[in-house]
């Protein structure tokens, strides 16, 4: 009896040693009992290769999918502009790398789709070569705003067009960019204006640095009837009915994140390079502005000889990414670090007061290598204090290892939970209820989770195999819209992305777009 019971005992020991952090995180995950689940998924595109940015809602309900298109052509579309390079090859890449946007074979796209996406109500792109879309809005009146980069075809097109905007004044060099923001009617038949922002002589030494995302005009809805945007390191306010542009100023760093008309407040944020005395440092940074552009506050925005030293040793390099204004001046901010000993473990204003990163449903990147680790950070700015934290992290299940994540956005759900999007280097943590099962050990890629108000648990977590990000999403009511770019799986053997009730349930080329509808509840 006695040696039964050593044997039992040791094979206790053993079980115990073999679970990990990430085993441990998939019992707390809580998981909805399949009220969360898929309405509708499928692939859009044509014979070329697509990709998707950019999800909004619009009032009548309608879903407008917002990327860009590499030829020859995409059937059906309404064309914007000259169609300069329809006769260039297919785009292709063995590689399995992003989209090409050196390659002049491109073209903004947009798609308007039924609320159950079983019908294509519209669909319009730039001419090839022309230029791509980055980012997109939806106005009260249903009106579409994008804003990206344009070529030298564009704006030879914009600048006719019936109100047209263009400045700084000055000649685009041969092969040069610009960035724009254009406003569509409701149903995508025609442009009411577009605004450009040319690189000027002043401007000239500035460098648009795409922080977290890709480079574009970067814009935000302020007011009914205002806009604010940020090209070339300033900040303008935009009419939304004319396009008229006035200069703000320039901004303090960083890139536009969002803007809060509840507020009247801008926000920008990224990171820039530092020194601690002992070691190069990419501190973080978070600006608002009024909606004058005038600064208010910044956080994280430390001095690195204050933070390297011993006492703190808070030197991993990080950067904010996103921002979604929430009620009565809070605020969810996520970013990156390289590293847990990261200011972001820290109060914004108070080195000596810690977030409560420890209150979050993955606590602790202790024992993580070199990577890059998600944060979400829930702000109030009257007290200039972070009250719910968690790291997004992935996992090595067999090493109890923490590892590389990403978070591509964010948005609040009913319930006040928190919805987000985003890249896992290694094994996701998955719900009971999670769209897509990858076994017992889990497995990395884009992913969708939505976590509690308190950032403390896991109430739903999902991998989307079959799909390259990065990855966004638009919410209306209760319902969430995921937008991305569906490929063929590497392993002819893996899981392929979810579709449900698809109207192309097939890659029409080498990549398409991916959208997904979902039923969160409130």
């Amino acid at each position: 009896m006695r040696r039964v019971l050593v044997v039992v005992l040791l094979m206790g020991a053993c079980l115990g040693a073999q679970e990990t952090r990430y085993h441990q995180l998939s019992a707390r995950a809580k998981g909805s009992d399949g009220a969360i689940k898929i309405i509708a998924s499928t692939w859009l595109g044509g014979p070329g290769a697509e990709e998707l940015v950019a999800a909004c809602y619009q009032p009548s309900g309608a879903l407008l999918a917002v990327g860009n298109a590499w030829g020859p052509r995409l059937p059906g579309a309404r064309v914007w502009g000259p169609d300069n390079y329809r006769d260039a090859p297919v785009w292709s890449d063995p590689g399995r790398h992003l989209l090409d946007h050196a390659n002049p074979n491109r073209a903004g796209c947009v798609w308007r789709l039924s609320p159950d996406l079983a019908k294509v109500e519209a669909m319009v792109r730039l001419g090839w070569g022309m230029g791509v879309f980055t980012s997109a809005a939806v106005g009260a009146d249903g009106a579409l705003y994008l804003g990206g980069l344009g070529r030298d075809p564009f704006v030879n097109w914009a600048r006719p067009q019936p109100g047209a905007k263009l400045g700084p004044p000055s000649p685009m060099a041969a092969g040069g960019s610009a960035l724009f923001v254009m406003r569509c009617r409701a149903d995508l038949t025609a442009v009411d204006w577009i605004a450009v922002f040319e690189r000027g002589e002043r401007q000239a030494a500035d460098v648009e640095r795409p922080v977290g995302g890709r480079v574009g005009a970067r814009f935000r809805i302020l007011g009914e009837r205002e806009l604010v945007a940020q090209a070339y390191g300033r900040l303008y306010s935009l009419n939304a009915g004319s396009g008229a542009a006035r200069e703000l100023g320039p901004t303090k760093g960083g890139m536009l994140l969002a803007a809060d008309p509840r507020q009247g407040r801008i926000y920008t944020g990224g990171d820039e390079p530092a020194f601690t005395g002992r070691e190069p440092w990419q501190r973080p940074l978070l600006t608002a502005y009024d909606r004058v552009g005038r600064a208010q506050w910044q956080y994280w925005r430390w001095d690195g000889r204050q933070v390297g030293p011993d006492a703190y040793r808070l030197v991993a390099d990080s950067s904010v990414r996103g921002l979604t204004p929430l009620a009565e001046g809070k605020v969810l901010a996520w970013g990156q670090s390289d590293g847990g000993n990261s200011v972001f473990g820290r109060q914004p204003t108070n080195l000596d007061q810690p977030a409560p990163v420890r209150q979050g449903f993955v606590d602790s990147l202790a024992g993580a290598g070199a990577g890059s680790y998600g944060w979400l950070l829930a702000v109030d700015t009257a007290k200039a204090e972070v009250y719910a934290a968690t790291h997004v992290a992935s996992f090595q299940p067999s090493q109890d290892k923490p590892n590389s994540s990403r978070i591509d956005g964010a948005c609040l759900l009913g319930g006040r939970r928190v919805a987000v999007v985003g890249s896992a280097a290694f094994a996701f943590v998955e719900s009971p209820d999670a769209w897509v099962r990858t076994g017992p050990e889990g497995g990395g890629g884009p992913y969708f989770a939505i976590y509690s108000e308190t950032l403390g648990d896991l109430l739903f977590g999902s991998l989307l195999p079959g799909v390259d990000g990065p990855l966004a999403m638009a919410r209306r009511e209760t319902r969430v819209a995921i937008v991305g770019t569906g490929v063929a799986p590497v392993d002819p053997a893996a899981t392929r992305p979810p579709l449900i009730a698809p109207r192309q349930a097939e890659l029409a080329g080498a990549a398409d777009g991916y959208v997904l509808v979902a039923e969160v509840g409130r």
